[in-house]
């Protein structure tokens, strides 16, 4: 089940968020959740964040046993693990001590935190109701295809993902949440590629919950934890940016690192093996959903526990065990993972250089720009600098800053290494600002907040932090919802398209398979129709003999066919998509519908606005 415009239907929201329930929620519920000593916002977080982890873990269990993954096996076995568990009392001391130390909030935190997160969704809903597919998003077509193949297939074998007839893919992946995604999308009977893209929305008004656990635990105070969550709100270059390129499993990673930093800061300070045991368990869950943040939590986890009262006993015992635990769900699929790193991240110096002032401008706009949030920056973190409580987090940015700004402006080997983890990306190393920066550039509001009740100028001091906040906070939501609303790219998938994507499911057999393309909106067709489609994402497919999948395909244009684009009819390839509204990085492809129109050994069978559906008359010389 789909629609034109999948964000803006009631009927799918729904059916995705009862589905998500079943497989996600009640599960972490029963896991974790119960069991944490404290409000409901707490244990909705625990429950969301080991939901999405035990679901992830369970059915590789259950697909390496070779028991298909399916709503109906993997959901029970997760929910019998959790009653399991529950019974044993050291199980449940884990979760129960799991807030030990935090920051004590009002309810009316909780509320404003509940209420920051409601308009994020709504934000993201009113930009994107009108949306057909993903804007610009060509890694949402891969996080897409992923949850296809899960749910097509209910098994979660690498090969049939890595190698196909079409070639194979120049990397390894992780499936990860994607998982969970399918089994959501298979319950709630909603195309995979809407039940992605829908979560994934979900996730992104989730994080500011999620986060405002890291900070309290952090010690921050409740106006600075929502303060700190009206940031994310309004900001423009992350999260919500991440939307722009696709980066769902960014997004993901980014709301389970909080628990994850959570269970390390545990282990540091009780050092139980019961809590070692866990947190080894959920760090290795989080490899499979995105390895990058798995360096994150460790280091947030430490920093949490820095200087707190800690069991005298040594913590390497702990440590091992927690290494062990997390090696035994690592292990699952090693290669993998090392597969992933090493063949897209090279060990170098980053080549494209900025000058000073360019790197100084980016980084300051981690707080999502524009200019008057620049400020922000700098009085967040010379605040935090003063205050005793948020000194650490205050220094950490600044730490991550300097690390930036070498990366990007010297390029040197240090810096190459450090940014390895995450992918050597200079935008993914701004990203780790999301986990530290929000609640200091709050702190000029509480302090200027503060001195009405110290000061004989307190309406003044009212005056100036209202309009700070204003000015902040307004110019943030503006910038975010013009950013939203524009696509990062040509769009080449709309209402046209997805009429004509429709009508292709009656025309072409399930066995029967579509060469398409990925930049002329092909991708998307494919998940429309649901029918099989030669790239139905946006990864590079390459054969044995080095020839890339997009070079055969192009080679349809030529005349005659050379024998390499003949083993595409050996492969099933039944039929030609090609849409004139082209991605510019494909703009001088030889796949034209005027080309194609005029060639007779194509025949068109159903003809678009901006599109058609060939049969390939592979019987032509």
């Amino acid at each position: 089940m789909h629609a034109i415009h999948p964000v803006g239907s009631p009927i799918l929201w729904l059916r995705v968020v009862a589905a998500a329930v079943v497989i996600v929620l009640l599960p972490g519920y029963l896991l974790a959740g119960r069991h944490v000593t404290g409000g409901r916002l707490e244990r909705f977080v625990f429950s969301v964040s080991m939901g999405w982890l035990g679901t992830t873990v369970v059915a590789r269990f259950l697909s390496l046993a070779g028991i298909p993954v399916l709503p109906w096996t993997v959901t029970p076995a997760l929910a019998l693990l959790g009653i399991g568990l529950g019974r044993r009392p050291a199980w449940r001391a884990v979760w129960a001590r799991a807030c030990d130390g935090w920051a004590t909030v009002s309810p009316r935190v909780n509320l404003a935190l509940v209420a920051v997160s409601i308009c994020s969704m709504v934000v993201l809903i009113v930009t994107r109701h009108d949306v057909v597919v993903p804007l610009g998003s060509d890694d949402a077509a891969n996080h897409s295809y992923l949850v296809r193949h899960i749910a097509d297939t209910a098994s979660l074998d690498p090969g049939m993902i890595l190698a196909t007839p079409f070639g194979s893919l120049a990397k390894g992946y992780l499936v990860g949440w994607h998982t969970g995604a399918a089994l959501v999308s298979v319950t709630a009977g909603v195309a995979p590629y809407v039940t992605t893209w829908l979560l994934v929305l979900a996730t992104l008004a989730f994080l500011p919950l999620a986060l405002s656990l890291l900070w309290r635990a952090f010690g921050v105070s409740g106006p600075l934890v929502v303060l700190g969550a009206c940031w994310l709100l309004t900001n423009a270059f992350m999260p919500a940016g991440i939307l722009g390129w696709g980066g769902y499993g960014q997004i993901v990673g980014m709301s389970l690192v909080p628990l994850a930093s959570i269970m390390v800061a545990a282990v540091i300070r009780d050092r139980s093996p019961m809590v070692a045991a866990t947190a080894g368990a959920v760090l290795g869950a989080l490899v499979h959903v995105h390895a990058s943040e798995v360096v994150v939590a460790v280091g947030l986890g430490a920093l949490v526990a820095f200087r707190r009262d800690t069991a005298r006993r040594s913590v390497w015992p702990a440590a091992a065990v927690a290494l062990a635990s997390a090696a035994v769900v690592m292990g699952l699929e090693p290669w993998i993972l090392a597969r992933s790193y090493n063949a897209v991240v090279p060990f170098s110096s980053i080549s494209e250089r900025e000058s000073l002032a360019n790197g100084m401008t980016r980084l300051l706009g981690a707080a999502g720009g524009p200019d008057p949030r620049y400020a922000a920056v700098l009085l967040g973190i010379g605040c935090g600098l003063a205050d005793r409580r948020l000194r650490r987090l205050a220094v950490v940015s600044l730490v991550l800053g300097g690390t930036y700004l070498c990366m990007v402006v010297l390029g040197d080997p240090v810096t190459a290494m450090l940014s390895r983890p995450f992918y050597s990306q200079a935008p993914r190393m701004l990203y780790l600002q999301a986990y530290i920066l929000p609640p200091l550039l709050g702190l000029p509001i509480t302090l200027l907040w503060s001195l009405r009740a110290r000061t004989p100028w307190r309406r003044a001091a009212t005056v100036v932090a209202v309009a700070l906040s204003a000015t902040w906070f307004v110019t943030g939501m503006n910038k975010t919802m013009r950013d939203l609303r524009t696509p990062a790219a040509p769009v080449t998938f709309a209402e046209a398209e997805y009429l004509h994507a429709t009508r292709m499911t009656a025309l072409v057999g399930p066995d029967e398979v579509i060469l398409n393309r990925s930049s002329d909106g092909g991708v998307w067709a494919i998940h429309v129709s649901d029918r099989r489609g030669t790239m139905p994402h946006d990864w590079p497919r390459v054969f044995p003999d080095g020839s890339r999948l997009a070079d055969r395909t192009d080679d349809l244009a030529a005349e005659p066919w050379p024998d390499r684009t003949r083993t595409l009819r050996d492969a099933g390839v039944v039929y030609l998509y090609v849409n004139d509204t082209v991605h510019p990085r494909d703009a001088d492809s030889p796949l034209r519908r005027s080309t194609i129109d005029a060639d007779e050994r194509f025949e068109p069978i159903l003809e678009g606005t901006t599109a058609t559906l060939y049969r390939i008359r592979w019987g032509s010389p």
